[in-house]
């Protein structure tokens, strides 16, 4: 790769481009009209979706949950001082029955215990932790009313805006109903595991896990994947979690995707997305 392509590369992973989402580009469905008919039956707070696709040279394998209550999702918080908590203490902690890994955090030479996250942490409307020195983090949060906000907000902002629960990572994978991966390389930012959350427009809550670094199960994905699989299922506003081997989602008490992690419960993390 020349040295111009390689250069640009890593200024978009050092400082990707933030968009503020629209305040009401998430909201939650209003009444239906009393002429529709009620459906058969009431939707289920979760639905599984398998992901199994192959794109040129590799191929991934993953989950997306569906969560049809955006008020029963919420960020969950270690209380421990020495690490962080494995997906599944705080899945049992909250009785919990879907859970994916959020923040990133330090993590020198890979031996991090995920006691403090990167970035902004907003819990039950107050402020854990403001934005640190690490640099790029953008904000995801869920509002007392079930929508999705993302952009460079400050602590203080989100929680005026009505925020309940947020934190940081990065990039934004769909904003407004934009995909920002759609003009990008084919394997931006590499191929990895990988976490995702978002929200389509009629306020369902996505989770989405990609497997990776597994010859013969799953290699991993780019962010371009992830963007283009949400999208296409109608997501409207979406960003990265953590990815590697944080990555690793929980339904009922078990892992249903495969962490690349060598300990099979996963790695210690300073926070999650929880359903409960």
């Amino acid at each position: 790769m020349p040295d111009d392509k390689l250069e640009e590369l890593k200024r978009q992973i050092r400082n990707p481009v933030v968009i503020n989402s629209e305040a009401d580009t998430a909201k939650q469905p209003e009444a239906r009209p009393v002429d529709v008919p009620a459906p058969e039956k009431p939707r289920d707070l979760i639905e599984i979706e398998e992901i199994d696709e192959t794109r040129g040279s590799y191929y991934f394998k993953g989950k997306l949950m569906y969560i049809s209550d955006p008020n029963r999702v919420h960020l969950v918080v270690t209380t421990r001082k020495d690490r962080g908590d494995l997906l599944d203490e705080f899945a049992k902690k909250y009785n919990a029955i879907g859970i994916v890994n959020a923040s990133g955090f330090s993590d020198p030479d890979g031996y991090g215990r995920g006691t403090k996250a990167y970035g902004v942490v907003i819990k039950d409307g107050r402020i854990l932790q403001g934005y640190n020195p690490k640099s790029g983090e953008t904000a995801l949060g869920i509002t007392y009313d079930g929508r999705l906000v993302t952009g460079n907000y400050s602590a203080q902002e989100l929680v005026n805006m009505g925020v309940r629960d947020a934190m940081s990572f990065r990039p934004q994978l769909i904003v407004n109903g934009k995909n920002l991966f759609a003009d990008k390389p084919a394997k931006s930012w590499g191929i990895q595991p990988r976490t995702a959350v978002g929200q389509k427009a009629d306020g369902t809550i996505v989770f989405l896990v990609i497997d990776g670094r597994q010859p013969g199960h799953s290699i991993g994905a780019s962010m371009n994947d992830v963007a283009e699989i949400l999208a296409s299922r109608g997501v409207v506003n979406a960003m990265a979690m953590d990815g590697g081997s944080s990555s690793m989602m929980l339904y009922n008490g078990e892992a249903i995707t495969r962490t690349s992690c060598p300990y099979e419960r996963g790695r210690y993390l300073p926070n999650a997305w929880a359903v409960y």
